[in-house]
C-alpha cells in the first residue's frame, strides 16, 4: 500500500535493501528486488536507488545471472531508472549497462524482454 511504501522509505528502507542485491545469500535477492521494484515507480525512490553506489552494478549483475524472477524485477528497476532521467541513464550506461540490457532483450523470457 501507499502508506507502507511511505513508511519503508521514511525509515531508510532503500539503503538497507540495496546491499541485499549483492548478498552471498541468493535467497535474499528475490525479496530485495521485489520490494525495490515496487518502490521504484516513484522518482524520489529512483533517486534513492541511484544514490546507492552498489545499486546499479548489483542490478546489472543480477539482470544476467540470477533466477528469472529476479532478472525480471531488476530489468524493471533499471527500466524505471533510465526511462525519464538523464542522470540515471548516464549512471546505468557508464556502469556498463548496455551489454546486459541487450542480453536481456535477446533472452528467452518474454516477461524479461517486456521489462527492459
Amino acid at each position: 500500500t501507499h502508506v507502507a511504501k511511505g513508511i519503508l522509505i521514511k525509515e531508510g528502507g532503500v539503503p538497507r535493501l540495496v546491499p541485499l542485491l549483492s548478498s552471498p545469500r541468493r535467497e535474499m535477492h528475490e525479496p530485495a528486488a521485489s520490494i525495490l521494484h515496487g518502490l521504484s515507480c516513484t522518482p524520489a525512490v529512483r533517486a534513492l536507488i541511484a544514490a546507492e553506489p552498489s545499486a546499479v552494478p548489483s542490478l546489472l549483475v543480477l539482470l544476467t545471472g540470477a533466477a528469472i524472477g529476479v532478472q525480471e524485477k531488476c530489468g524493471w528497476i533499471l527500466q524505471h531508472l533510465i526511462a525519464d532521467d538523464e542522470a540515471h541513464r548516464s549512471l546505468v550506461f557508464s556502469a556498463g549497462g548496455v551489454p546486459p540490457l541487450v542480453a536481456a532483450l535477446d533472452g528467452e523470457s518474454v516477461a524479461l524482454q517486456r521489462s527492459t
